[in-house]
């Protein structure tokens, strides 16, 4: 690392993942600490060089530092990418950016992760599958890099399956940061008693104790209103695009989260089929079983559970760049 990457303002800690699994929230209930700094937005994956395209800005390290520009002097700064837990580079090419930092890894039943992402990605537009035992029969194909949505910004985060292999997902921070600097959270906990899960992750962090945050729910389950809407957002070239290319970068920001907020409604979503379920069931039950060994929990609820949760249909918060 050069002196003047020395110089520029890392983190000190990292959410790196996994999706679906509670880290919005996280992060909310974690901004609020006055002693924590954490950009405003998520999924930055700078990191994981071996997801990101070539030519994502997000690659370069100074546009990455300049994220962090507006912590103070005292605060513990923080980011959230869900997808760096998936990537095979960004543990080491975090160490060796940030030797010192904490890791929080945040995990959650694969019923419940896998047709939540895949929500997700439909929502935001990665996933063009919008049957989920379509989109798991892609895997192998989409690995291969076919059948890819020309959206997606790296395939890797459309392979469900692979998504929740974890064990070698979390055994790979914990070689590069040590297991004392590793914190596994469970999506079973922060949902069963929020405030001392926060207050776990808290003392993990070092931060003041005299502090407790609100907790509002967080990213709710969502789906587009209309999809022609979206299409016509997301074109590059279209006349959304020049039209918001006329305003200053921050109205231009603004005015496209509010007409996202206009275009979302909150659904609970089904639970999923016997089938599904028993199909997915089988793909993970052995991951299951290694992660319970790896973390010394009894996970055997996870293979048990009738059906996935639904998620609830409120007010959502959400965080980008997807």
């Amino acid at each position: 690392m050069t002196s003047t990457a020395a110089r520029l303002r890392l983190p000190d800690f990292f959410i790196v993942g996994a999706p679906k699994c509670g880290t919005t929230a996280m992060q909310a209930y974690l901004t609020q600490a006055p002693d924590v700094f954490m950009p405003a937005d998520k999924e930055f994956h700078h990191f994981a060089d071996d997801l990101l395209r070539p030519d994502d800005p997000l690659r370069d390290r100074h546009v990455y530092a300049r994220l962090f520009d507006g912590a103070g002097k005292g605060q513990r700064v923080g980011e959230t990418s869900v997808f760096h837990l998936l990537s095979g580079n960004a543990a080491a090419n975090a160490r060796a950016a940030c030797p010192d930092a904490q890791i929080i890894a945040m995990l959650r039943n694969p019923l419940e992760v896998i047709p939540a992402l895949h929500s997700q990605m439909l929502f935001n537009g990665d996933e063009t599958l919008t049957d989920l035992e379509e989109a798991l029969d892609a895997e192998a194909d989409r690995a291969a890099g076919r059948r890819v949505p020309e959206r997606a910004r790296f395939p890797k985060k459309l392979l469900y399956s692979r998504i929740v292999a974890w064990r070698p997902q979390l055994e790979r921070w914990i070689h590069a940061f040590g297991r004392d600097r590793v914190l596994v959270v469970l999506h079973d906990d922060l949902r069963a008693d929020t405030p001392a899960t926060y207050r776990r992750v808290a003392d993990f962090l070092g931060l003041d104790p005299g502090f407790t945050p609100t907790f509002p729910i967080v990213n709710a389950n969502k789906q587009v209103r209309s999809p022609g809407l979206r299409r016509l957002m997301d074109d590059p070239h279209g006349p959304a695009a020049r039209l918001t290319g006329l305003v200053p970068q921050a109205w231009r920001r603004a005015l496209r989260r509010g007409i996202e907020r206009l275009n979302t409604h909150h659904i609970r979503r089904e639970p999923l089929p016997e089938r599904l379920r028993l199909r997915i069931l089988d793909l993970c039950a052995d991951e299951i079983d290694s992660v319970a060994a790896l973390l010394g929990r009894d996970l055997a609820h996870w293979k048990s559970t009738a059906a996935c949760r639904p998620e609830s249909a409120v007010t959502s918060l959400t965080l980008g760049p997807r």
